[in-house]
């Protein structure tokens, strides 16, 4: 092993100047090949091939089609009586036209559209409940006729309107598509654009979207909104925190290669392999791996500054530094990634593909750290007096020298501290609960989450309920008791 390493760092160093280059060709290089990652996070997708619920909803799927809703509440405001206002009767009659003729919806439910069955002498009729929105506008007589109808509608009152004609709900139904959520977070966003450009707004009525394509399409573009915030102000701590411990512009810049290289290894990586992104490798892989290559280049940086604060040029400190830091070095990067691979045992999907990912990440953090990083240290001079103020007397280092001499007077109590931490955590372990509502990852002050508990109240729920019935037989949905039996359920859920 130690001909080894000493190999590797002979070679790291005789060859610095290449592997910078090479690095430096390699960002572009990565940045223009590949393409972008798709994001899927279809709820499929966290289920087990051969799940029983996975099984009836491919049946479902297969027998009756598409599955999932967008909602568009209209709520009467204070001022208003009800929905059938002419500015919320317009607004419904907009909305229901452009998600009607969108590519994406399938089929469209709103009183706008909403057909009934009615005795016409010895005859039965179906009818449109509103013929032409314009003979409804402004004629209370006509108003009256629809609020009779709805009343006896059981099929309307309490789904696309409320018994006190307060809140009507457009429900359109989505198209499905295996492997991607593409489309619907594109609906969505056209959704968006269209209550923007058609200015949605008014003292008759508020408007509430939801259901289960708008909340996917929320979870996407929250993550990415959150990451490009997140990961900024993270990188400009440990800018910071760099700065501080070393006083170098080359300690505070030079990691940011090697862990950028790393991060674009893992994204093409990811590419290749066909692994779309979901709301776990994008809110938590490239913040860990961030941290993962901080602490490997810390190491590398502490070692190299110390062998050259002692008086040894900076060629010899970074070939020194490989051969101090590369088992350590190795083993924090190997038993990382060991952590990472353990997950992949999990048949989970989402959380399988992010286990690899992550165990690739440490892997190739430890190369970059132990090659291009030493190969650009080598070539600084003698170190700036600000750096060796803080290495010999800053806080970083009186930390660091005290810590063995405080750790050996004080072991007991710490070995004490420690027992009684672990017996908390035997005692309260399971007591651990798996809260999976989707509803709880939105903030309380979030649009998102108001307009699902709006539904929820209002509508009980945004989410569909799908009950598949079997008869056994050819036509024996028909049959009397296969319907007496259906009718049953059906008051039982409702």
């Amino acid at each position: 092993m130690t001909t080894f390493i000493n190999a590797w760092a002979r070679a790291v160093i005789a060859g610095r100047l290449p592997i910078i280059i090479a690095t430096l060709l390699l960002i572009p290089a990565m940045l223009l090949t590949g393409g972008p990652i798709p994001f899927d996070n279809n709820t499929e997708r966290y289920f087990v091939a051969g799940d029983p619920t996975l099984i009836e909803f491919d049946k479902l799927e297969e027998f009756f089609g598409d599955n999932e809703y967008l909602l568009i509440g209209f709520e009467a405001t204070g001022t208003a009586a009800d929905v059938f206002q002419p500015e919320t009767l317009v607004a419904m009659q907009r909305m229901s036209e452009f998600l009607e003729f969108h590519p994406y919806i399938t089929q469209l439910r709103s009183i706008t559209n909403f057909q009934y069955i009615h005795a016409s002498g010895d005859d039965l009729r179906t009818d449109y409940l509103i013929e032409k929105i314009e003979d409804v506008i402004g004629n209370d007589k006509a108003i009256e006729e629809i609020k009779d109808v709805l009343r006896s509608e059981k099929l309307a009152l309490g789904t696309l309107i409320t018994k006190d004609f307060r809140h009507a709900r457009i429900s359109a139904r989505v198209e499905y598509r295996e492997e991607t959520s593409e489309h619907k977070v594109e609906l969505v966003q056209d959704l968006y654009q269209f209550v923007a450009s058609e200015n949605f707004e008014s003292d008759q009525y508020v408007l509430h979207l939801s259901g289960y394509p708008l909340v996917n399409e929320r979870f996407e573009t929250v993550t990415a909104e959150d990451t490009g915030f997140l990961i900024p102000i993270m990188i400009s701590l440990m800018i910071a925190i760099l700065y501080i411990s070393f006083r170098s512009l080359a300690a505070t810049l030079f990691p940011w290669l090697a862990i950028a290289s790393s991060l674009l290894i893992v994204l093409e990586l990811q590419y290749y392999l066909k692994i779309p992104h979901t709301t776990i490798d994008s809110a938590a892989l490239a913040p860990t791996l961030i941290i993962i290559g901080i602490g490997i280049t810390v190491h590398v940086l502490i070692q190299f500054f110390h062998l050259t604060y002692s008086g040894i040029n900076s060629k010899d400190s970074a070939l020194k530094t490989i051969e101090h830091i590369w088992v350590p070095a190795f083993f924090t990067a190997i038993t990382t990634s060991a952590g990472f691979f353990a997950l992949s045992i999990t048949k989970i999907i989402p959380i399988k593909e992010f286990a690899l990912l992550g165990a690739i990440g440490p892997l190739v953090l430890f190369l970059f750290s132990l090659t291009v990083l030493p190969a650009m240290l080598s070539y600084l001079g003698n170190i700036s007096s600000k750096t060796k103020n803080v290495l010999d007397a800053g806080f970083i280092s009186k930390l660091t020298q005290n810590i063995p001499d405080f750790t050996l007077k004080q072991r007991n109590p710490i070995l004490a501290i420690s027992m009684m931490a672990l017996i908390f955590s035997i005692l309260y372990l399971p007591s651990i609960k798996v809260d999976t509502n989707y509803v709880t990852l939105f903030k309380e002050s979030s649009q998102t989450r108001q307009d699902i508990e709006y539904f929820d109240e209002t509508f009980r729920g945004m989410m569909t309920l799908d009950v598949i019935l079997d008869s056994d037989e050819y036509d024996g949905v028909k049959h009397p008791d296969f319907l007496a039996k259906m009718e049953t359920i059906q008051t039982w859920l409702s």
